[in-house]
Order: structure tokens, then C-alpha cells, then sequence
């Protein structure tokens, strides 16, 4: 069975944009986050 992972319009965008295809759900879920969060508070990360 594999791993399935739900995501909003905007983050199914931004995952491919990022090009995030291939990672497993941790480290993907650990790139997009860093992503986000870098780009809203850098000095909180």
C-alpha cells in the first residue's frame, strides 16, 4: 500500500513548484514547512 498524502490547491502548487516529487512524506512535509514558515517568520525557524 503506499503512503497518500492530502494537500490544499495551494500547497499541491507549491510542492510542485518546489519540485518535491519523490521524498517521503516526512522530508516532504519537513521541505514544504521550511518553505512556508522561512518565507513568514525567518528569524523563528
Amino acid at each position: 500500500m503506499e503512503n497518500a498524502l492530502t494537500l490544499c490547491l495551494g500547497c499541491k502548487e507549491l510542492a510542485i513548484n518546489l519540485e518535491l516529487k519523490g521524498f517521503d512524506i516526512p522530508d516532504f512535509l519537513r521541505h514544504l514547512w521550511h518553505y512556508l514558515y522561512h518565507r513568514i517568520e525567518p528569524n523563528h525557524i
